[in-house]
């Protein structure tokens, strides 16, 4: 996550624990949507199209993360 260099809650919030959640703004990524343990690795990236904001996720459980990501992996073409 601190590669993604948070940036400013526009309508999330940070700082409870580990947890980053909702709508959040920076300079580098503009603005996209965090569901993600900021002390947790990995975090999936989804590059949503258009103008729609991108989506950070990631859980405590790494291996729930892997899960989730082979399954979306599974049914959402690549490119």
């Amino acid at each position: 996550v601190e590669e993604i260099g948070i940036g400013d809650g526009s309508n999330g919030f940070g700082g409870v624990g580990s947890t980053l959640l909702g709508h959040f703004r920076s300079d580098a990524l503009g603005e996209y949507l965090l569901y993600v343990e900021s002390d947790a690795a990995p975090v999936i990236w989804i590059d949503r199209a258009g103008d729609a904001e991108d989506v950070y996720l990631s859980f405590r459980d790494s291996a729930k993360t892997q899960a989730v990501y082979a399954e979306l992996a599974a049914v959402v073409p690549e490119g």
